[in-house]
Formats: structure tokens, C-alpha cells, sequence
């Protein structure tokens, strides 16, 4: 037999419960060297490159393109090169061995290449997942166990966890069913809408009966997005207060600045607005705080971690900028430039994505002339911007063309009332409206 060695998904985030779709699969044969990216993992919210643990060639594979994985699963099985290839299989006495499984009797499979009947993975599973299966209602399985082919140790973790055996599709020899698959079907079942609190989607009607349809299949940033949006629409009591804000003078700052600074990336109006909402969120910390509903209490954060909408082929993504509270505009505006770029090209890390406390969503370079942003639970709140507009208006009895831009802050109304939240866009709109340079280089 060939001296493979396991591949063991490292954890693709803080936790070994986030869980990807593989896009990308190295092929059974494929020769790599230590480091060499051999699968590609999308999170829901970045896409995570695998490297090769050793050097070798993949003997077998136990995933497959589009799969769900998370971390500590055993992905496949990696030989050194020396290793023959082909190996013959050992005769096995696959008739006694059947007779076995229909005595439900424990009895060894028979002998197969490792790419055919991989090593058992039991010992791999991520210890957070046992943590959340043993803590399910321990009940007996709906359905006679006894028609399903499997060993006493899969029946009993099977019954322990309350899963019906009929629902798992076997992997061991001829289709028996492991503790491993019992594993891997719980883990299925805690990833399921239902399992987050989340109310399953009613059937659709059958739409095709009335002409053509095409369908795309959401990417697992698009399936994040949608399931993250109904638990903060099911979660949150919307509302919204909106300001129109005349940058007439940020503009004239902002453009001065750039002429001035070429050598530094061009200094945006979103850089400058996560500079003036940081400022906003010291005064105003309820604005930077979560709901605790079950203890009745609310948390404030000490730190301003502000997350900035970006818009990707795979789907929406809010990176965030740290500390942003004790940055200059002109090195936030460095940094959204760098995230945003990685976010585009799908190598943002899991840390970037995390911690945020409050969102701002720029619309305002797709020409829309207002929005109502949802409000990123388990944040409080959400600033949109819409584009500006010139607009002629009256000034001591004098008109004057001024540049205008509308905004709408989304909140919790369960945390913040109405008039706070007017006090809040009343101190960014005298913030914007009359803009210092200690906001730029300070």
C-alpha cells in the first residue's frame, strides 16, 4: 500500500465552524511542492487559497468541486513520489463481508486503495463541531436502523444525535455508513437556515410554465449575503433618517489636496467620510454598539472599526478599516485603496472582514439619488450615500451653485430613537459642510 498521508483542511477563519464552497481542485496525480496551492476554498465573505502541507502527489481526493468543507476535514490523501503509483487491490471476501453487514456485525472492509476507501476520519473533526453536536436532545432516530448498513458505533452516535440513519448517504464500502458520515450529515444539519433561526423560504411557484427561465447558482459570498440579510430584516426594527449635505467646500478641500499631494492615491470622499463618522461614533457610542436581547443589555465598543461596501464580481463584501478613529483621512484613503483592490481579486483574509461596528454604503458612483441601506446585524446602524448633485440655491438673498449630497442612516430603532439619530447626521453634516485640514493629515 502507498504511504499517503492525509490532507487536512486548516481552519478557514477565527473558527473551525465557518464553512466554503471549493471553486478550485487540484486533480488526483498532480505533482506539488510544499506551499503550492492546490485548493481554493470560498468563505462567505473571502476566498481562501489551500497550500499543499508537503511535498508529494495527490493520491486521492475526498471532496469534490462545489462541495461545502470547513476546517479540520480530511480533503484527501497525499504519497510521496517514490510511491508506486499503481498498487494492486488484495482479493477480499466481499460475500462474508456483506453477510456481516446484514447481521449487523462489525466487520473490517475490504482491503482497497487508499483512493478508494480512505482511511476513517473521526479523529480530524473539528472540536467545536463535537462541542455543538453533543450538546444536541439525545433521541432515537424515526425508522428502523437495523435496514441501514451500519456498524454498532455509527448506530449509537446516531441515536445519540437524533439522526435518522435513512437520511445519510454511506461512504465505507458498499455505501456502509460511517461515524464519520453521521458527523458530516450533523454538521449539514446545523448549517441549515433552520439551525440559525432563520424561517425556511416558502416553495416557489413553478415559473417555467409560462416561457423560458435561465438560472445562475448564487456564489457563497451571494448565499451569505442573502442569508445574512434575512436574519438582519427578521432581527432589526428598521428606520431611517435622511440629510441632504452640501460638500461644496469638502469638494474644493478634497480637489486642492489632490493637486497638491500626486504622489498619494486620490483622496475620496469615502475616505473622508470614515474620518468624520469616526469622529461621529466617539461622541455618539450608542451608534457603535450591539443588542444583547437575551441579557437586555447594550454593548459599546470601545474601538472604531468602520466596514466599507465594496462591490465584487462574487458579490457584496465590507472590509473593514481599524482604529479609524486615531487615522488621518489621507492614510485611510491608503487603505481602502489596498482593500479594495484585494476584495476585487477575491484574496481578502477572513480578519479583514470581521469586527465592524458600523458600515457606510457608497452608491453615489452608480448615480443613484437615494437608498435605504439595511442595517448589518449585529451592528446598530448603517450610513448610505447617494451621488451628489448640483444644486442652485438661495444664500443670503444670492444664488449659488452648490454640489449636495444626499445620505440616509439606517438604524435599530430598539437602541436608537429618532432624535438621536437626527443628532448624529446633524454632527456629520457640520463636519462635511465645513471641513478642516486636521481632518485630512491629522
Amino acid at each position: 500500500m502507498s504511504n499517503a498521508t492525509e490532507i487536512i483542511l486548516p481552519a478557514l477563519g477565527d473558527s473551525d465552524r465557518i464553512t466554503g464552497e471549493i471553486v478550485r481542485l487540484a486533480a488526483v496525480g498532480e505533482a506539488l511542492s510544499a506551499g503550492d496551492i492546490f485548493m481554493e476554498v470560498e468563505t462567505d465573505k473571502v476566498v481562501v487559497e489551500i497550500p499543499a502541507p508537503s511535498s508529494g502527489v495527490i493520491d486521492s481526493l475526498s471532496v469534490s468541486l462545489g462541495q461545502q468543507v470547513c476546517g479540520g476535514d480530511v480533503v484527501g490523501y497525499l504519497r510521496s513520489e517514490g510511491d508506486a503509483a499503481n498498487e494492486e487491490t488484495p482479493a477480499a471476501d466481499t460475500a462474508e463481508f456483506a453477510e456481516r453487514i446484514e447481521n449487523d456485525e462489525e466487520a473490517p472492509a475490504p482491503q482497497t486503495p487508499a483512493s478508494a476507501n480512505p482511511p476513517a476520519m473521526e479523529s480530524t473533526a473539528p472540536a467545536a463541531e463535537q462541542a455543538a453536536v453533543a450538546g444536541m436532545q439525545e433521541s432515537e432516530p424515526a425508522g428502523e436502523l437495523n435496514v441501514y448498513p451500519a456498524g454498532p458505533a455509527a448506530r449509537q452516535l446516531a441515536r445519540t444525535l437524533g439522526v435518522d440513519l435513512g437520511d445519510i448517504t454511506g461512504t465505507g464500502a458498499r455505501g456502509r455508513i460511517t461515524k464519520e458520515d453521521v458527523i458530516r450529515h450533523t454538521r449539514q444539519r446545523l448549517r441549515q437556515p433552520e439551525a440559525q433561526g432563520v424561517s425556511a423560504a416558502p416553495a416557489l411557484p413553478d415559473i417555467s410554465r409560462f416561457g423560458e427561465v435561465a438560472s445562475r447558482s448564487l456564489s457563497g459570498i451571494g448565499k451569505a449575503t442573502a442569508r445574512n440579510m434575512t436574519i438582519a430584516w427578521q432581527q432589526i426594527p428598521h428606520a431611517w433618517v435622511q440629510e441632504e449635505i452640501d460638500i461644496t467646500e469638502l469638494e474644493a478641500l478634497r480637489k486642492r489636496f489632490k493637486n497638491e499631494s500626486k504622489d498619494n492615491p486620490p483622496l475620496t470622499v469615502t475616505a473622508l467620510l470614515c474620518k468624520i463618522v469616526a469622529l461621529a461614533l466617539t461622541r455618539f457610542p450608542d451608534f457603535n454598539s450591539v443588542l444583547d436581547a437575551q441579557a437586555q443589555q447594550v454593548l459599546q465598543r470601545k474601538y472604531v472599526n468602520i466596514g466599507v461596501a465594496v462591490d465584487t464580481p462574487r458579490g457584496l463584501v465590507v472590509p473593514g478599516i481599524r482604529d479609524a478613529e486615531k487615522k488621518s483621512a489621507l492614510s485611510i484613503a491608503i487603505e481602502l485603496k489596498q482593500i479594495s483592490e484585494r476584495a476585487v481579486a477575491g484574496k481578502l483574509t477572513a480578519a479583514e472582514l470581521e469586527g465592524n461596528g458600523f458600515t457606510i454604503s457608497n452608491l453615489g458612483g452608480l448615480g443613484v439619488s437615494g437608498l435605504f441601506p439595511v442595517v448589518n446585524w449585529p451592528e446598530v446602524a448603517i450610513l448610505g450615500v447617494a451621488s451628489s448633485r448640483s444644486r442652485c440655491v438661495m444664500d443670503d438673498g444670492a444664488v449659488s451653485n452648490r454640489l449636495i449630497m444626499p445620505v440616509t442612516l439606517g438604524f435599530d430603532h430598539r437602541v436608537i430613537n429618532g432624535a438621536d439619530a437626527a443628532r448624529f447626521l446633524g454632527f456629520l453634516r457640520q463636519c462635511l459642510e465645513e471641513p478642516g485640514l486636521a481632518l485630512i493629515v491629522a
